[in-house]
């Protein structure tokens, strides 16, 4: 006669296999709930050490979602206020969107909705808008070894609105900064990467106003940790420890004008620009207009010195100088700096200076940059 108990040890065999799926659920499910109020927990941790610096981070509406395998944080009406600043700075943005996934926590995506509104005391609002802005952090949030920002469609205007002209524009904006050596805490050294596609400033400079893409690389050093503060106490602190900014290379499109550049820049004491880029033009006669030459060329005093070095080297140069601004400049130039060439097309190498502040093109003057801090 057959055992009653072998059916009922195949039914428990059967259901072996469904309990373990039951127990991990209920395991997987206790990390992520246990992971979800750590995370608000040491969020809520991290705001009051921030609002004790002088700077305060607020939500209208904040949800926690994202199970089985994603932590995500919702904020909507985000807004942060920056009191230690001087002057004192506000945004607030529409929503605020972060994920992270379970299997890769030091990988953090956070999406940032339109608009955001910037308050600077004392100056008119603005208004910043964009198709998509989505900022990647490698890393914990302390400590990141990596940051990158892409924005599309991206526009800058007064926030009051009506026929003000946008401050700024593009089609799109990519930024990337990654600790080459170093450590956040102590004497990072920061490898420094841009694309901007299309970019425009029309109220700016008259170099502005048309389209323009940008690439450029560079190695920022000498600061003494990423430490939250101010933009003009970062500076501030960057001059005192010499720190400069490495150009490695830069590179601008403005319709038939490419130029490339590469260098290194410093701060003064005073907070101003200091510095030499090697600058190879392709199109030099299309900038100089742009620059501002014309209006230059009667201010003898300014010029002088180039226009005399110009008479030096060919006799009655500067006098034609003086008469055809832009095409004698060019020529001039063209004499005093290295010819090259620059995707196939005939281009010359001047010094870019920036002494003290003022901008200089090889001999001659072409603006001014106020002081940093």
């Amino acid at each position: 006669m057959p055992s009653s108990s072998t059916p009922r040890r195949r039914r428990w065999l059967v259901a072996v296999p469904l309990i373990a799926v039951l127990v991990l659920a209920a395991a997987w499910s206790g990390f992520w709930l246990y992971a979800v109020w750590r995370s608000e927990e040491m969020l809520t941790a991290w705001r009051v050490r921030e609002a004790q610096a002088g700077r305060t981070y607020s939500c209208g509406r904040q949800t926690m979602g994202g199970f089985p395998f994603r932590f995500e944080l919702s904020c909507n009406d985000a807004s942060a206020e920056f009191a230690s600043n001087n002057p004192r700075v506000a945004f607030k943005a529409a929503n605020l969107h972060v994920v992270a996934q379970v299997y890769d926590p030091s990988l953090m995506i956070a999406e940032l909705g339109a608009p955001l509104t910037i308050a600077i005391s004392g100056e008119a609002p603005v208004r910043a808008s964009w198709t998509l802005l989505q900022i990647s952090l490698r890393g914990r949030p302390p400590a990141p070894e990596r940051v990158s920002m892409v924005m599309d469609g991206a526009s800058v205007e007064p926030a009051a609105g009506g026929a003000a002209e946008t401050v700024l524009g593009a089609k799109r904006i990519e930024l990337h900064g990654r600790v080459a050596s170093g450590t956040v805490a102590s004497r990072p050294v920061i490898d420094l990467a841009a694309t901007l596609t299309e970019l425009t400033a029309p109220t700016l400079h008259p170099m502005t106003r048309k389209p323009l893409d940008i690439t450029a690389t560079g190695v920022l050093r000498g600061l003494d940790n990423l430490r939250p503060m101010p933009i003009p106490a970062r500076l501030r602190q960057l001059q005192a420890a010499g720190g400069r900014l490495e150009v490695k290379q830069a590179r601008v499109r403005q319709g038939d004008m490419i130029a490339v550049a590469a260098g290194s820049l410093g701060l003064t004491s005073s907070g101003r620009l200091d510095g030499e880029l090697n600058v190879t033009i392709a199109g030099l006669d299309r900038v100089l207009p742009l620059l501002g030459i014309d209006q230059l060329v009667p201010q003898n005093n300014n010029l002088a010195p180039a226009l005399g070095a110009l008479d030096r080297l060919v006799p009655g140069l500067g006098r034609a100088a003086r008469g055809q601004a832009g095409a004698g400049l060019a020529m001039g130039l063209s004499l005093i700096g290295k010819p090259a060439e620059l995707d196939g097309r005939k281009a010359l190498t001047l010094p870019l200076r920036f002494v003290g502040g003022a901008i200089y093109l090889g001999p001659l003057r072409v603006g001014e940059i106020a002081p940093l801090f």
